[in-house]
């Protein structure tokens, strides 16, 4: 296969995925912090920075300085970051700035699932916005089946991996040293421990589509695992402010979209590059999609936040270029988000 055709049609891509995540406390994982590519940058803590109307840098001590009436919070997953924007000043937040009488913030992290969604923003906001905007679905959706316990009540959030697995195979190799030391010098023999694993049901040291079992995976209790982790997050937000309104994230298996010739060239690319297996799971996907956004509708009905089904709107179904792959937005897709967006606050 060719060269990933990705990066011919949209060069900002590789700025994204340079970007590595790093450790953090409680969130698992963030944004690379001051990070300063052509396409994005970050500031000291890793969010995305984030412009106004006249296109002067918000912090974040300054946003949380504003009147509680003229602020709005920004809440998501990589989609509300804005990957697949070709700038900060073309990504959602900023975009917001310059369409709204409000001052927004991007509180956004990639791979987020909803309680890195919504820690990421209690962690740094003082509560008092006049809206939370939340754009977010797809990896609770997502991470459900690779995690799916029937042993845990909520979902484990999306951690680093990589750095896990660097920390995991440390203590491994140290515990076997011990081992090796007590048996050298005491004759001591221990039996084998069993390590009951209640949080994250995955060998850690499997790669997340090499090994599953999806015929025991993807089954509707890992939606219900995924739905329930969502009603405990919002249910949170939601006793922090009135006004939460919650987009489910646009997803082209979702849409039934007209593919512009630049999407069928890059979906081309992205199924040859993920395999058979990722046929498996898209199908799942799409058989569940309406019950599970049925359901999100009804969760936020039942918290009285208002929801909104970003697939159902048909400006993004068009023939136009919107997707860079399957969950991100051009500026395009972004700036018809945005409007939308400004639509439903008015």
């Amino acid at each position: 296969m060719a060269e990933n055709v990705i990066y011919t049609y949209a060069p900002q891509m590789r700025d994204y995925l340079a970007s590595k995540p790093v450790y953090a406390p409680y969130l698992m994982h963030f944004n690379e912090p001051n990070c300063n590519y052509l396409s994005f940058s970050t500031d000291d803590y890793g969010f995305r920075k984030t412009y106004d109307k006249k296109g002067n840098l918000i912090s974040l001590a300054d946003y949380n300085q504003f009147n509680p009436n003229d602020k709005a919070a920004l809440i998501g997953n990589s989609t509300g970051f804005g990957v697949g924007s070709t700038s900060d000043q073309t990504s959602f937040a900023s975009l917001l700035n310059k369409k709204t009488n409000l001052n927004w913030f991007n509180f956004c992290g990639r791979t987020f699932q909803s309680t890195q969604d919504i820690l990421a923003y209690l962690f740094f906001s003082c509560f008092n916005e006049q809206i939370v905007m939340i754009i977010s679905g797809i990896n609770n959706f997502d991470l459900s089946y690779r995690w799916f316990n029937q042993k845990s009540i909520y979902m484990p959030p999306f951690y680093c991996q990589n750095e896990y697995n660097k920390r995991f195979q440390l203590y491994l190799k140290l515990n076997a040293i011990k081992k090796r030391l007590k048996n050298f010098l005491f004759f001591y023999k221990s039996g084998n421990k069993k390590y009951n694993e209640t949080f994250f049901s995955d060998d850690i040291e499997r790669s997340y589509y090499s090994n599953l079992d999806l015929s025991s995976l993807l089954t509707p209790k890992s939606i219900n695992y995924a739905l329930s982790t969502l009603k405990r997050d919002l249910s949170i937000v939601k006793n922090k402010t009135n006004n939460v309104y919650y987009l489910i994230q646009p997803i082209t298996e979702w849409l039934n979209k007209k593919l512009s010739k630049e999407e069928i060239e890059i979906f081309k690319y992205l199924k040859y590059q993920r395999g058979p297996k990722w046929e498996t799971i898209s199908s799942f996907l799409i058989h569940y999609s309406d019950e599970y956004r049925r359901s999100i509708k009804q969760i936020c009905l039942s918290l009285d936040i208002e929801c909104f089904d970003l697939n159902e709107l048909d400006d993004l179904k068009s023939d136009n270029w919107i997707f860079l792959d399957r969950y991100h937005l051009t500026d395009l897709g972004q700036s018809i988000v945005s409007d939308y967006i400004v639509n439903i606050i008015n």
